[in-house]
């Protein structure tokens, strides 16, 4: 052994004797040297480990666990340790792979299996949870805390007699009955035992000093308004210390998305004068979350002005200007909460989506990194890393970051729709995609009940009500494809009904507006609400344009508010909910077969799945740039996040093929020169060099159109095709090299180039695509010919007319009506 190993046997000695004695302070200062090159020793590794966790510096302490249960790997208690560590970072498959290796060594270890029984419990388990609970309940150190847990696990079975009593035999065994006795109160609330139960309340909170979070959940376990009411008036009348009532009850009303009541209740506490600046800033979540962006506003203003001092007052205020597209007002808002308190881990997570929208992803990411060091369980942090990453290409990175989030937050729907959204750009089986949707539709099925019956007339010809639900009813792929078909289906035996949950309009949201019969603004509304008001709509057929994508409604569609409901064009997977009549597709999108990738019935078109027909002049086809250039470029405006493994390698084998030709490239995510960077290496290292890259700035509308007189080819990213990008590039005259794939979204430009005859720029396999992009590139009259024909042929197809398509899918619809009224 070194002699400067040898060394540090004392220090660390020191230092435990430090750790013992309390003096984190000194203790920071003692580990460092040990920190330097320690011996690759397991006492020696797993005892400083033990000082990291105590430090908070949990990933330096899990990395050293990993390597002491290497060497050590019969000893039961440093796997426990390093289950622990990483319970504490979030990273919760590790820490029950941990524990159950440590069981297997040690059956007995009672922390092992307490602690795998709450991680179960935290992943719905309760039943798993139960087994591993149940040799503790014959013999614990803790039996409280174990009889609590079983009535945890039997409220969570929703078997409520069996949970309370086991919380009566925690009870019985508790020194401190109060730590408890909420969970008998709401075990007794459940079982609509109301006279038992508030007694027993009242007689806990009486001595009992809960914390905020405490009186919140309370507040929330509490299933009838009157209740809460009562427990609210006995809070002001006896107003706990360091507590606010009013506050209290505000946001226990605002977790339970009673945004409106919240609203009620500030104004009550205004005119009673016990409004605080608090308050003013509970009140801006309140408007904010009902889409009343003025008045979140002024109440986030308020609250600063009568307290600046404040720093979630300033991230609030960040996330309301994010909201709004202000990022760098959000910016601001979010540094400056920080300088006020640096440990707040959420403003660290927020001003990573600040810099995300701006494009300066390399700073996201360390502003994200930084919340999870800050707090590796704050789900947020990874659900905001998640999609950074995916926008510099690195896809595989960020649907793992958003996955541990989920481990962490199974219930954010949103969050795992973005996860699934993710997972596309992965070269990644349709069984396994799949798979991950099912488990998305049976997560919401837990929560959300399908309605079963409706009162809508069964009559099969009578004009039918069509509701249309999208968050992108603006110049967005979706509105561009829904405005032109909306007008050729004005007239039709249908009435159309919008339900808008666009949060920027522009041009072509007020002419999609001025098509619709009805249009309602969503955003504020809960997604029982707007199920509720699709229902008072009497709407016979609603149509979801988003599915996984960003502020989505599947949840709603999960209450299945109309008597057919089908997916269509806003998302290229199934969306996993088992309530959806069908989802429109078509033949080349979706050959006989793939039924079994989908969770509802495929309905097909008899031509392309997607439209677009465009809504303003196009810019006039610029001519062949290879003419001039003397070599071949190829481009693709496609976001990065598509650009995969599989596909850079297919292009740089392409680009060697032709040593002369380039490669232009439009995309945000280059704005950031460390996503550029890493790009141009990739490329390199396929033998591109940077010389012969073109990155084309980002350009409003009318200058990204004009920007494919750059380009003579295409090429198609794999396996995540493009759409209207596809489109866009056609209408002007430039074709794109593609090829089949086994689902949906490796189909799309298949489909695309099939409605307009040009099925031979369609390969069948990765080696046939090369030969087709290297072929196309040889003869350049026949390019020159079809960049010119082009915009006349695709208004002669399906695929670039509504009028064209029109009457297919509003016989779809017709069609599903009708099975329905059957």
């Amino acid at each position: 052994m070194a002699e400067s190993n040898k060394d540090c046997y004392p220090a660390l000695e020191q230092a435990l004797r430090c750790m013992a004695a309390g003096d984190l302070r000194r203790l920071a200062v003692l580990v460092e040297p040990l920190l330097q090159a320690p011996p690759e020793d397991a006492y020696f590794l797993g005892h400083l480990a033990v000082i990291l966790r105590r430090l908070k510096k949990t990933e330096p302490a899990l990395a050293l666990l990993r390597k002491v249960t290497q060497q050590w790997p019969e000893s039961y208690i440093w796997h426990f340790n390093l289950g622990n560590a990483a319970k504490e970072a979030g990273r919760l498959d590790e820490a029950e792979m941990a524990y159950r290796a440590a069981l297997h060594r040690q059956p007995q270890l009672e922390g092992a299996r307490f602690n795998l029984a709450q991680l179960l419990m935290g992943r719905q388990c309760h039943r798993d949870a139960l087994q591993m609970l149940e040799p503790l309940t014959h013999h614990s150190e803790q039996p409280a805390a174990v009889w609590a847990a079983v009535a945890g696990c039997y409220e969570g079975l929703q078997e409520w007699l069996l949970g309370l009593e086991a919380a009566e035999r925690a009870l019985s065994m508790a020194s401190n009955r109060v730590r408890y006795q909420h969970l008998k109160v709401s075990l007794l609330m459940r079982l609509a035992r109301h006279q038992e139960a508030w007694p027993l309340l009242l007689q806990g909170l009486a001595y009992d000093a809960l914390s905020t979070s405490q009186w919140i959940t309370l507040f929330r376990s509490l299933r009838k308004p009157g209740l809460k009411a009562q427990l609210f008036e006995w809070m002001v009348q006896h107003p706990p210390r360091g507590q606010d009532p009013w506050l209290v009850y505000v946001n226990a009303l605002q977790l339970d998305g009673a945004y409106q009541a919240a609203l009620d209740l500030c104004v009550q506490a205004e005119q009673a004068q016990q409004i605080s600046p608090q308050l003013w800033d509970a009140r801006g979540v309140a408007w904010q979350a009902v889409g009343a962006w003025q008045e979140a506003m002024r109440a986030f203003e308020i609250s600063l002005e009568q307290d600046a001092s404040r720093a979630a007052v300033h991230s609030n205020f960040g996330m309301l200007c994010h909201i709004l597209g202000k990022d760098v007002e959000a910016e601001q808002a979010f540094r400056h909460a920080i300088g006020l308190q640096p440990d707040l881990a959420m403003a660290y997570a927020n001003l990573g989506l600040a810099l995300t929208r701006q494009y300066r992803l390399a700073e996201a990411a360390v502003a994200c990194r930084q919340a999870l060091q800050l707090n590796p369980k704050l789900s947020q942090g990874f659900f905001n890393l998640g999609p950074v990453l995916i926008k510099q290409g690195r896809a595989a990175e960020g649907t793992d970051a958003m996955a541990q989030g989920l481990t962490l937050n199974p219930s954010a729907y949103s969050s795992f729709s973005s996860y699934l959204f993710g997972l596309n750009y992965l070269d990644i089986d349709p069984y396994t995609l799949f798979n991950h949707h099912q488990r998305f539709g049976a997560q919401l099925r837990k929560q959300y009940v399908p309605r079963r019956h409706w009162p809508n007339q069964k009559n099969p010809e009578r004009a039918i009500r069509v509701g249309w639900v999208s968050a992108d009813l603006q110049h967005h792929p979706m509105g561009l494809m829904l405005l032109p078909l909306l007008k050729q289906l004005k007239g039709v035996r249908m009435e159309h009904f919008l339900y808008d949950g666009t949060l920027k309009h522009d041009a072509i949201s007020q002419e999609i507006v001025a098509l619709a019969d009805h249009t309602v603004a969503i955003r504020h509304l809960s997604h029982e609400a707007l199920a509720e008001r699709i229902q008072a709509d009497r709407v016979d057929l609603l149509l979801d344009l988003g599915g996984h994508t960003a502020d989505n409604r599947l949840p709603m569609f999960a209450l299945k508010p109309a008597p057919v409901q089908l997916s269509w064009a806003g998302y290229v997977n199934s969306s996993g909910l088992g309530c959806m009549d069908g989802v429109i597709l078509d033949c080349y999108t979706a050959p006989a077969g793939l039924e079994r990738f989908y969770s509802e019935p495929i309905l097909r078109l008899p031509h392309a799945l997607y439209c677009y027909e465009p809504c303003q002049p196009h810019p006039p086809v610029a001519s062949l740039p290879a003419r001039k250039n003397g070599y071949i470029t190829y481009g693709c405006f496609n976001n990065l996040a598509k650009l995969s493994p599989r596909t850079l390698r297919l292009w740089g084998e392409i680009l060697k093929r032709l040593p002369n030709s380039r490669l232009a490239l439009k995309s945000a995510s280059v704005c950031d020169a460390e996503t550029r960077e890493a790009l141009v290496k990739q490329l390199a290292a396929l033998g591109v060099s940077a010389q012969r890259l073109i990155f084309i700035q980002p350009s409003d509308y009318g200058r990204y159109l004009e920007d494919y007189q750059f380009v003579d080819i295409a090429l198609d990213p794999l396996p995540f095709n493009g759409g209207i990008t596809t489109l866009q590039g056609l209408w002007q005259g430039v074709p794109i090299v593609t090829r089949w794939g086994l689902g949906q979204r490796d189909r799309v430009g298949g489909s695309i180039l099939t409605d307009l005859d040009l099925v031979s720029w369609i390969a069948d396999s990765d080696q046939a695509y090369i030969e087709c992009a290297v072929a196309k590139a040889a003869d350049l009259d026949a390019l020159e010919r079809l960049r010119m024909a082009l915009p006349s042929r695709l208004k002669s197809s399906h695929v670039g007319s509504a009028l064209r398509f029109a009457p297919a899918f509003s016989e779809l619809l017709r069609q599903a009506w009708r099975r329905w009224c059957a």
